[in-house]
């Protein structure tokens, strides 16, 4: 039986407990890059994802963010990834990038 690539709960709960991250825009051969600082109480760490990714994961982390009142499921967050146009949502949601989110803060309930 072929094993599934990613564990995907449709239905679990995303949040991310952190604050909005400081951006940065970066140019490089590869096109335009942006780099997200996010910083706690602690610590701050760094994330760099191409720009049209990083758009995306901004407004995400608006919408997650433990402030708001709507708990949005990782199902709603696939839609709205694919309705912008990007691609292979299980690829980016278990990137390295995000991993570092999850380390720091981004929850699935």
């Amino acid at each position: 039986m072929a094993e599934e690539p990613f564990d995907f709960k449709p239905n679990a709960k995303i949040v991310w407990l952190g604050k909005q991250p400081f951006v940065e825009e970066v140019s490089s051969k590869k096109g335009i890059s942006k780099i997200l600082t996010f910083h706690d109480r602690k610590e701050s760490f760094e994330i760099k994802v191409n720009q049209p990714f990083a758009d995306w994961l901004l407004a995400i982390i608006k919408l997650i963010s433990v402030n708001n009142a709507k708990v949005y499921t990782l199902q709603e967050i696939k839609k709205h990834y694919e309705q912008e146009g990007l691609d292979n949502f299980e690829l980016f949601w278990y990137s390295k990038p995000m991993n570092t989110l999850r380390e720091y803060g981004l929850l699935s309930l």
